[in-house]
């Protein structure tokens, strides 16, 4: 990584922890959309975005649970079922054409849902609480997360307040602990499989980035405003480097 680069990745780091944080998110897809456009290999994005993730995630956690919003009886099944299979998911080494392929879903449904997305302030249960259907929700949403080294919490999310089983709140701070534990695992097999990697030269700088972003974007989230407006301006990011991806994959 060139030294000049270091300038242009750390502000937008910065400004992706910042936005995720606000809603109880590590920041992976955009981490990954940002490493994707100074060309750094598959395996060194993969591997920052989970370390950035850990660090983002905790940050959010702390502040929402403290604001009073965390629910551990929502969120534990889904981890039973999620960390084992994010371990799987981040021991399979895939091609670069295949990762790429898989992100640009991910990023493409990432922007759709951080643009179109909305605050639930009253859930309304569709489907009852089953420790077997969390379960199984997690353990898919594991094995994605680890193979593509996200979090998983932007599937979460949605899927929660879709459901009706949290508010928007609850909902950020127990998605935190998930792309927590899941990012942990995630690189737990990538270095069982020596499919870990960074690049020495300016990780600090980035770590920085991303713990400055996260420490004002979950204060703000948890304790602020209202940040549809701020998810929308992420989403229109997001949608860009996805479609930019895209382009580069089929040309």
């Amino acid at each position: 990584m060139e030294v000049h680069q270091l300038y242009l990745i750390g502000p937008m780091i910065f400004l992706v922890a910042l936005l995720y944080s606000s809603v109880g998110h590590g920041g992976a897809t955009g981490y990954i959309a940002v490493l994707t456009l100074f060309s750094i290999p598959d395996v060194v994005i993969a591997s920052t975005s989970l370390v950035l993730n850990i660090l983002v995630s905790g940050i959010s956690l702390l502040h929402f649970r403290k604001a009073g919003y965390f629910k551990g009886r929502l969120l534990w099944p889904f981890l039973f079922g999620s960390m084992p299979m994010a371990f799987l998911g981040g021991y399979i080494k895939l091609s670069s054409h295949d990762y790429e392929l898989l992100f640009g879903l991910l990023i493409l449904f990432a922007a759709y849902r951080l643009f179109f997305g909305k605050t639930v302030e009253k859930p309304v249960n569709f489907l009852p609480e089953s420790f077997w259907i969390k379960c199984s929700i997690g353990a898919i949403l594991g094995f994605v997360s680890g193979l593509i080294g996200v979090g998983g919490g932007i599937f979460l999310s949605p899927l929660i307040l879709l459901l009706g089983w949290a508010d928007a709140k609850t909902t950020a701070s127990v998605s935190a602990v998930f792309i927590f534990f899941n990012s942990l695992t995630g690189i737990l097999g990538r270095f069982t499989n020596n499919n870990f990697s960074f690049h020495s030269l300016g990780i600090l700088w980035i770590i920085l980035a991303a713990f400055l972003g996260s420490l004002l974007g979950a204060r703000l989230g948890a304790y602020k405003f209202n940040n549809l407006a701020l998810r929308r301006i992420l989403g229109v990011v997001l949608f860009f480097a996805g479609a930019r991806l895209f382009f580069t994959l089929f040309n």
